[in-house]
């Protein structure tokens, strides 16, 4: 089923910012040339890679990839990163972000890990090749990533794609840092021991452990204790990498999971309790107050599947996440 795809309200900006013809690349979608000029526009899958083969056949297409992959713009509004983050290094980082492509519904990372590296093959999800722009931007987004997170020019062991660009581009080739090799996949891989470097935690990214009670205030949650808050505070900040069960946060808080359920029975309350109400209160707040598309919103409150997230709000409000979202939209504007 070909299923409907929300952007990320930013996305013509910053495609437009680096030179690409969007409306252009729209109408040979078979789209009106102003789709994207909307706070979330909405594209089925085949259409969305409809305009990315577009974008592809344009001019500089490879440096477009490599320029939207390196901007801050791109990188503020890239959830993956925001909870790759936390991970302890690019191995991990990477399992992350193959689960967030795959609830995403677009992309498929397909990891092959041994101790030697790690190679990353990258597909449609029903393994057919990625249109070109796609795959460039992808690729550059892994090494950027990486590097980014470790502090240090890590250079991939290999490229390998099925449509290299047909010019060397210096600008291209000096940021890769090795040679892009045709071939009957598209491929990105790099030493274990690349793989295994630590990530370095950037005060930006650490955000759920800076002044977690403003966090707590801002999501409008409950101080019912001690036990309680020091709760809500781990799954603010392990809600985005997924590390959020139980065990997760006793380990955090250092004390037995036992020990910590008996604690919040006597605050009145329940672990899996603090989980829906802390997983309740941030998406109202993400809906209400950024441009997240409803996919990202799940992913970063540590659902896997966009179908459970969407079962959970609709007991928790009453309305689909869309409902809400357009209901808090129009009574602001009745207020201006």
């Amino acid at each position: 089923m070909d299923i409907p795809y929300r952007l990320d309200g930013k996305y013509h900006s910053i495609l437009e910012l680096y030179g690409a013809d969007t409306k252009a690349a729209l109408i040979r979608a078979g789209l009106p040339g102003d789709h994207l000029l909307t706070d979330e526009p909405v594209m089925t899958v085949t259409q969305y890679y409809s305009f990315m083969e577009a974008l592809g056949e344009q001019e500089h297409a490879p440096r477009l990839a490599l320029d939207v992959a390196r901007s801050e713009q791109a990188l503020k509004f890239s959830p993956e990163i925001y909870a790759a983050s936390f991970s302890q290094n690019a191995r991990i980082a990477l399992r992350r972000i193959a689960m967030y492509k795959q609830v995403q519904g677009l992309v498929r990372y397909l990891l092959d890990e041994t101790s030697k590296g790690v190679h990353i093959e990258l597909s449609l999800l029903d393994g057919a090749p990625m249109p070109s722009f796609l795959t460039g931007f992808e690729i550059c987004f892994i090494i950027r990533l990486i590097r980014d997170a470790t502090g240090k020019r890590i250079v991939p062991s290999e490229i390998i794609l099925r449509n290299p660009p047909k010019e060397h581009d210096p600008e291209i080739d000096a940021y890769v840092g090795t040679e892009l090799k045709r071939g009957d996949r598209d491929r990105i891989s790099f030493t274990g021991a690349d793989m295994d470097m630590p990530f370095i935690k950037h005060d930006d990214m650490k955000w759920a452990e800076f002044a977690p009670d403003i966090f707590r205030a801002v999501y409008k949650l409950e101080d019912k204790g001690e036990y309680s808050s020091a709760v809500q505070n781990a799954l603010i900040k392990l809600l985005p990498a997924g590390d959020a069960e139980l065990d997760d946060i006793s380990a955090e808080l250092g004390i037995s999971r036992r020990t910590l359920q008996r604690r919040l029975l006597a605050e009145g309350t329940s672990f899996r309790e603090e989980v829906s109400l802390v997983r309740r209160n941030i998406s109202l707040y993400y809906l209400e107050c950024t441009d997240y598309t409803i996919e990202n919103i799940a992913y970063l409150l540590g659902y896997t599947e966009y179908n459970s997230f969407a079962r959970s709000f609709k007991i928790w409000t009453g309305d689909t996440a869309c409902q809400y979202r357009k209901k808090v939209r129009n009574n602001k504007n009745k207020k201006y």
